[in-house]
Formats: structure tokens, C-alpha cells, sequence
């Protein structure tokens, strides 16, 4: 979990966890602190097994994403309608006859931006750091970046 200073605070827009969903990237569920679905249980579980327990106010989010080379997403609140985003995969048994927990987090990937209208988030957007696609002028979060995901609940 990330270190924060006394006064970072937190959103001053409800919970963003949820079900969001991508055309290119598929669905994925948003966990934090506060959800209680079902989906979201060993998502808590396996980062709290990696990353040892989360505050109860923590304003950060947390998924599994499956993707081919990570499993996990770590969404660290910066400020205002931003996140970082770390993706990586968390080994709550370890690995082979090593049991003890790890996880190959490191930096962060990129920064996500959640849009938020009359007082709901929306959706989020963020731009692929590692490719080469062109970052596109001028307009909305959503018209920007190049990977976008639309608030399904």
C-alpha cells in the first residue's frame, strides 16, 4: 500500500468501485476497502495476503484484470479525480515450495482519470505509457485517452 501524508484526503465524489467496462480491454470490477460483494472478497484478500492490511479510510481501489502478463490492478488515489494506476500479479501462496506471499507491483504504469457527472462517476480513462499510440488534443477525458472504461452499475 502506498504511504500517504496526514491531509492527502479523499475523493469529494462517492466510491468509484464498481463494474466498469472497455470495448478493447473487457470488464473489470473496481474493489475498495468499503465493497462487500462477493467479486471483490479475494481481490481484498490476496492484496492484503502481499501487501499486509489496508486502512479503513484508504481511498485506493483494487481488481483482478487477468490480463496475459499481470493479474492485478492497483489504483492508488493522487488527488482530485486521478489514481495511479500499478499493475502486476499477487502471489497470496507464494510461489512453488516458497508459501510466504508476493507481489511483482512495482512503479506505477499510469495515471487514471475518473469523470464525474451530477455527482456519479461515470467511467475513467487513462493513456497506455509503454506504447506508442498518440495521445489525442484537446477535449474530454473520455475523447483523450486512449483506453476507456464506462461505469456499468
Amino acid at each position: 500500500m502506498i504511504a500517504r501524508a496526514d491531509g492527502t484526503g479523499v475523493p469529494s465524489y462517492p466510491d468509484p468501485a464498481g463494474t466498469y467496462c472497455s470495448a478493447g480491454y473487457g470488464t473489470l470490477i473496481l474493489c475498495s476497502v468499503h465493497t462487500t460483494i462477493l467479486a471483490c472478497k479475494g481481490v481484498q484478500n490476496d492484496f492484503r495476503a502481499a501487501l499486509g492490511p489496508f486502512p479503513s479510510n484508504s481511498p485506493d481501489l483494487f481488481t483482478y484484470w487477468g490480463g496475459v502478463w499481470y493479474r492485478h490492478g492497483y489504483f492508488s488515489y493522487e488527488n482530485g479525480s486521478s489514481y495511479s494506476i500499478d499493475i502486476g500479479t499477487i502471489y497470496p501462496h507464494g510461489y512453488g515450495k516458497n508459501s510466504t506471499p508476493f507481489t511483482t507491483l512495482g512503479n506505477p504504469f499510469t495515471t487514471a482519470e475518473f469523470v464525474v457527472e451530477n455527482g456519479k462517476v461515470v467511467g475513467f480513462g487513462f493513456d497506455d505509457d509503454v506504447s506508442d499510440l498518440p495521445v489525442k488534443p484537446g477535449g474530454s477525458v473520455k475523447e483523450t485517452s486512449q483506453v476507456w472504461f464506462d461505469r456499468k452499475d
